[in-house]
């Protein structure tokens, strides 16, 4: 299965549309296709293999913040900050890969 993809007609969303159709709205909800109108909602099962990934930094956290304090020479607060900036980063990054399933077919 190809990630954004339409499995119904194949219809590739854009990273901007994907972001504003599904990370920004509730994670159970469905919408519908741009292209051929079917119901369409995430794949749950690999969105949670996914969300595994994507949070798996912050049980590295400790040693990932004080590696850029000591690289960077930078107070912890500093740290704190670039390591969030990029966790979010990495975040956006990881659930981009995600699958949709239909809900239903268009009649």
């Amino acid at each position: 299965m190809k990630s954004r993809t339409c499995p119904n007609c194949g219809y590739k969303y854009s990273l901007s549309e994907y972001y504003r159709k599904v990370i920004f709205n509730f994670s159970g909800s469905t919408w519908n296709c741009s292209k051929c109108g079917s119901e369409l909602a995430v794949n749950s099962g690999k969105r949670l293999i996914l969300i595994a990934v994507g949070i798996l930094p912050i049980f590295f956290n400790y040693f990932i913040v004080e590696g850029i304090m000591s690289y960077l020479q930078v107070s912890i607060v500093l740290g704190c900050i670039v390591f969030g900036v990029t966790f979010l980063l990495w975040y956006f990054f990881v659930t981009s890969f995600e699958g949709f399933v239909l809900t239903k077919e268009r009649e």
